[in-house]
């Protein structure tokens, strides 16, 4: 069965990853169904479909039906649940995927995702994923290996692609040679803390197709479970 090219986007567990999760479907099956598109290409579960074949588990699969742009909402909307992205990384993906003409359905529809579904799908502006392009298309490998280890803000990698080449490496190597600021922590506060976790929660369920929630408010829950909470 193939891939999605959206589910490419996400890298694959490491191999004991993958294994423990072949032994945990081993022992409990598959908790969750593996999605795949109209065109029976994976959209979201490579993972699981890897460690179904290790474990000896026939799949169980399920069907999304909608657009490129909803295809890609979807998988960055799960990715978004399991990973810590900060925004730099958010951008890169979205411009990655704006920029791109793959992952088409095999129907011949030209509409590729747009640079507002991707950013909003990635929770970034339009503005951050623009500024990601700037810097993979006109900076060196340095500023963006610079952005990539988070020396450099997104919008000041972006002002500095503009620049030639060599003041880039020099405006790069003053960053690095800077001392670092440290931040103070700020007060935590549980009330409010709960407030953005439920709202943003609520946000993002809002952002699935209304049959397909089950499977995000499932995963929720399993979240839950695991940290005993």
């Amino acid at each position: 069965m193939e891939w999605h090219p959206h589910s490419r986007i996400f890298p694959l567990l490491e191999e004991s990853a993958l294994q423990e999760l072949a032994d945990d479907i081993r022992e409990n099956g598959l908790r969750s169904p593996i999605v795949i598109d109209d065109d029976n290409q994976i959209l979201d579960g490579r993972n699981r479909q890897a460690a179904c074949q290790m474990a000896g588990i026939t799949p169980v699969y399920e069907t999304f039906i909608g657009s490129e742009s909803d295809k890609f909402a979807y998988v960055a909307s799960l990715n978004l649940h399991r990973r810590h992205l900060n925004e730099n990384q958010r951008a890169k993906i979205a411009a990655e995927v704006a920029n791109t003409r793959n992952g088409r359905p095999k129907t011949g529809s030209t509409d590729p995702v747009s640079t507002a579904d991707a950013a909003k799908a990635l929770n970034v502006s339009k503005a951050s994923v623009k500024r990601s392009r700037k810097v993979k298309q006109d900076g060196t490998a340095e500023l963006q290996a610079a952005l990539d280890n988070n020396e450099m803000s997104l919008s000041a990698a972006a002002k500095v692609a503009d620049k030639p080449a060599d003041e880039q490496r020099r405006i790069v190597e003053e960053v690095q040679a800077s001392p670092k600021k440290k931040r103070e922590p700020r007060p935590f506060d549980p009330d409010k803390a709960a407030d953005r976790l439920c709202e943003w929660l609520h946000s993002q369920l809002d952002r699935w197709p209304e049959d397909h929630r089950h499977t995000a408010a499932d995963w929720i829950r399993q979240a839950l479970v695991d940290r005993d909470l």
